[in-house]
């Protein structure tokens, strides 16, 4: 081999691995940026989650209020609303009276007294049972159950049930007159 193959060759090898070299330097690097790239996409994943559970929960919260206040309120006034439920419960003679319900900021509490005697216990299980699956949010804050000496068999009630209304907001101009 004459020595000016030999320099082209030489030459040639070496821009050669100055070629490869920067090649693998490049490779490096784009195997790199993509590693963190896809670490990046994984973070965003993610977050991207994290943000769908957050949006499901408020979703789901929104779901409940709007229950919520549905069973809130309701069209007609405790007392005879209780009536009814007693009436549907076979209580045809239980007395009812309105009581005073304590202050709140946020809501208008009713709360009704009933009174009923001489009832059986199915008459008065069925009555808890429409106060409880009713669709107005209504709680039982006191409940006294006794048995009469006349008759062992029957049983005497008194319950305070309350029931909860939404209180309504004052308006800018009434705040001001005040």
């Amino acid at each position: 081999m004459d020595p000016r193959e030999r320099e082209r060759l030489i030459v040639t090898g070496g821009i050669a691995a100055v070629i490869i070299l920067i090649l693998g330097i490049l490779a490096g690097q784009v195997l790199g940026k993509e590693s963190e790239l896809e670490s990046q996409i994984a973070g965003k994943k993610r977050t991207l989650g994290k943000i769908r559970d957050v949006a499901d929960e408020y979703s789901k919260t929104i779901n409940r209020t709007r229950n919520l206040k549905a069973r809130l309120g309701g069209d007609s006034p405790l007392l005879s609303y209780l009536e009814n439920l007693s009436r549907r419960a076979g209580i045809p003679n239980a007395a009812l009276k309105v009581m005073r319900a304590g202050e709140n900021d946020y809501f208008d509490e009713s709360i009704v007294e009933l009174k009923a005697k001489t009832l059986t216990l199915r008459q008065v299980t069925t009555l808890l049972k429409l106060i409880e699956t009713s669709q107005r949010y209504l709680h039982i804050k006191y409940f006294h159950l006794k048995t009469p000496y006349a008759n062992p068999e029957l049983v005497d009630i008194t319950l305070r049930v309350s029931a909860y209304s939404i209180k309504k907001k004052k308006k800018d101009t009434e705040k001001n007159a005040g």
